[in-house]
């Protein structure tokens, strides 16, 4: 059970279960591995962001968090399982519990630039903490002016401060860099309460 290239395979078979609609197959397998007693450390972390990620796309949450809290268990502070924990239990509305696993993310790996604009983002979407929320993304911005989720929480820090044109600058550049959904109903809000009704619609 120590073989890195077994393990693969493992996931591949989860992998396939799921894609041909057994769900309950492909968790099976993977907390098979996960009880196995296998040394492979990084192939385990990987079995249980898989398992998160197929309830993930079943759009199951809960089942989401309660597998981060297994890995957890297993692999205190490992910053994936951190990460995903923190996504789940923002949409499940356990905000608080979200923000905690980010900051503690950031105290372990300060650089972090995918936690800093997630915290960011969720302080300024879920929070009155604006200043520290701009703070933040404006840190992840420099480290990545690129990114089209990062470039999407600049402006909408920047609407929430209620500062809508240079907000409408930064989310015409995200939407122009990914038309998502999420960005789009940004844009839109921001353009619609700047009085361009027409194309917010």
């Amino acid at each position: 059970r120590d073989d890195p290239l077994a393990d693969d395979a493992v996931l591949r078979i989860a992998v396939v279960h799921h894609g041909a609609g057994r769900l309950d197959e492909a968790i099976a397998v993977l907390r098979a591995f996960q009880e196995s007693g296998s040394e492979n450390g990084e192939g385990l972390v990987q079995s249980f962001l898989l398992e998160a990620e197929l309830f993930q796309r079943s759009d199951r949450p809960a089942d989401m968090v309660a597998v981060y809290d297994r890995g957890l268990a297993t692999f205190e502070d490992e910053p994936d399982l951190l990460y995903g924990r923190a996504l789940a239990y923002e949409r499940l509305d356990r905000v608080e519990e979200a923000i905690a696993d980010l900051r503690r993310l950031l105290e372990l790996e300060p650089e972090n630039v995918e936690a800093m604009n997630a915290l960011g983002y969720t302080l300024a979407d879920r929070t009155d903490q604006f200043e520290e929320a701009l703070a933040l993304i404006t840190k992840a911005f420099e480290a990545k002016p690129d990114n089209a989720a990062i470039v999407d929480s600049m402006g909408w820090v920047l609407f929430r401060l209620g500062r809508v044109d240079e907000a409408l600058v930064h989310l015409r550049r995200a939407f122009e860099l990914q038309r998502d959904p999420e960005v789009g109903a940004h844009l839109g809000e921001a353009l619609w309460v700047s009085g361009d009704r027409e194309e917010a619609r």
